[in-house]
């Protein structure tokens, strides 16, 4: 067999010709991924890329306080939704209305015109609901539970503080009416201040039931007495009759004792595109006490009308959260991303083609920008490679990661459709089972891998002294060893993987065939 570094330099990275995703890999910020860190390798939160303008609020019916935008793709198409709303626009008079556009590539963005409802004397517009006293927002989702009935595919959560929120279902989602006359969760005696910001709802095909996320005021006597906004989860086998709503668990709201408390204006919660098994939420970290000079929305002689940004949180079981108290995506250069209740991010993280020719799809996220402004609002694209929230990340003086015991099983190439991966020619077992990592180094980094058993004992063969050091940028980068790549003699074993770095991140891994 003909050096192992050297097949590693001669492989080909074949471009995706269609967008899919890792089949369930095993997320390296999965919270039960992880059994130890050493040297210097340290989890590490990332930040995506800030892209084009998505999408501008400038049509009549939309307006400068445009917000609470749902993302999603549906087959060969992505649907968004949103609010359109003026508040204290020049020229324009205050409304309300829901809306809807779409696109082929996540990128490039649509507002159709639907004919359905009439604002100023004209259907000619993607208005999907016109404004209704007893909405605030309306966030809908595709429907995977599998006994859903045609005609409701799509569902949604709207409504508001007072009345409380109400189920619409459609069968295009374009078309939408309510499920039923009576709201779903109403405001409770003793609750104050909920339901007035993006509620969500989606069906889990893991935990097999509804699960809706939602926002309250929680009382919190600590450094104070503070109302804070939090988020409440229930479940439901139909959509229609929920379990009572429990707090998350994100962790403390004071990450120190000199610190004020953290709101989450927003949830923004989804399945993981890539792994269903895993919740991540992008909420919106609402800084009440802190304004800019650059906000003009009726602030006080402090400016202290409420700045924001994204936060990154993910789950396991979609109560108890790793809430990062770094911020996943800053207002930035941008002064008007420093005004009141900007940066709030769309519910839904989509894969896209990527713009640098070759490279794989990445992910695509969204978040609001001139909110509050004097024109219209815009909603701006962020880029991030594949499960690039967060790696274990090594200097190239080294680190070590460890993981919790798991069992050597295999995703079949079948099951990630147009992904072509990772092609090696005439290496004999290097068609076999591997162990891939989504992971990158420098030029001068490596990783290196020992396999132990379920004991903790190197297996020979896939101990540290027959790895061999591997290095590059890559979605499926195999480990290898003296002997080559292969793992079908472990297939069906539980094992615990063990890796030494130098200037290399590790997001995620999988066996299976590139």
């Amino acid at each position: 067999m003909k050096n192992a570094i050297s097949s590693m330099l001669g492989m080909a990275v074949m471009a995706a010709s269609a967008i899919s995703a890792l089949a369930n890999p095993l997320l390296l910020w999965d919270m039960e991924a992880i059994s130890g860190l050493g040297g210097g390798a340290a989890l590490t939160l990332h930040h995506p890329e800030f892209h084009e303008v998505a999408i501008v609020h400038d049509a009549p019916w939309e307006g400068n306080v445009s917000t609470y935008h749902t993302v999603f793709q549906d087959g060969d198409k992505y649907r968004m939704y949103y609010r359109g709303m003026a508040w204290d626009m020049p020229g324009v008079e205050n409304h309300e209305v829901y809306c809807y556009a779409e696109s082929k590539d996540g990128i490039h963005w649509v507002k159709p015109s639907l004919g359905i409802c009439e604002f100023n004397g004209s259907t000619d517009n993607n208005i999907i609901l016109l404004q209704d006293p007893n909405h605030n927002s309306f966030a809908p989702c595709i429907d995977a539970n599998p006994a859903c009935p045609p005609e409701q595919r799509y569902k949604a959560l709207g409504g508001e503080e007072v009345h409380g929120l109400y189920l619409y279902v459609s069968p295009d989602g374009i078309h939408w009416k309510k499920a039923q006359e009576e709201p779903i969760f109403i405001k409770k005696e003793g609750d104050r201040g909920v339901f007035d910001s993006l509620n969500t709802m989606f069906y889990d095909t893991v935990q097999g039931c509804y699960v809706a996320n939602l926002r309250y005021y929680k009382y919190v006597e600590e450094n104070g007495t503070w109302d804070l906004r939090q988020i409440r989860r229930c479940t439901s086998p139909d959509a229609i009759h929920w379990s009572e709503p429990q707090w998350l668990d994100t962790g403390p709201n004071f990450p120190s004792p000199d610190s004020p408390p953290i709101e989450l204006y927003t949830n923004a919660i989804v399945p993981y595109v890539n792994n269903p098994a895993v919740y991540i939420g992008l909420p919106k970290r609402y800084v009440f006490f802190r304004g800019s000079v650059y906000d003009h929305s009726g602030e006080n002689s402090n400016h202290a009308c409420g700045l924001s940004d994204a936060a990154f949180m993910s789950s396991r079981d979609g109560l108890r959260y790793h809430l990062w108290s770094e911020a996943f995506i800053r207002p930035g250069l941008q002064h008007d991303r420093w005004v009141n209740r900007n940066t709030m991010c769309a519910r839904g993280v989509v894969l896209t083609p990527s713009d640098l020719q070759g490279t794989p799809p990445v992910l695509s996220l969204y978040s609001t920008e001139g909110y509050y402004s004097d024109g219209p609002c815009r909603l701006r694209r962020h880029v991030i490679r594949q499960d690039g929230f967060v790696s274990v990340q090594a200097p190239y003086s080294g680190g070590t990661v460890t993981l919790k015991p798991l069992a050597v099983t295999v995703t079949e190439t079948s099951q990630l459709p147009g992904r072509k991966g990772v092609t090696v020619q005439e290496e004999p077992g290097w068609s076999n089972v591997m162990l891939l990592l989504n992971a990158s180094t420098s030029a001068l980094g490596e990783i290196r891998c020992e396999i132990r058993d379920s004991q903790n004992r190197p297996i020979p063969g896939y101990t540290m002294a027959e790895a061999v050091p591997v290095f590059g940028d890559e979605l499926d980068l195999p480990m290898v060893w003296k002997n080559g790549p292969d793992l079908t003699p472990l297939l069906g074993q539980t094992v615990i993987l063990h890796f030494a770095m130098k200037d290399a991140d590790i997001y995620s891994l999988r066996f299976g065939h590139p």
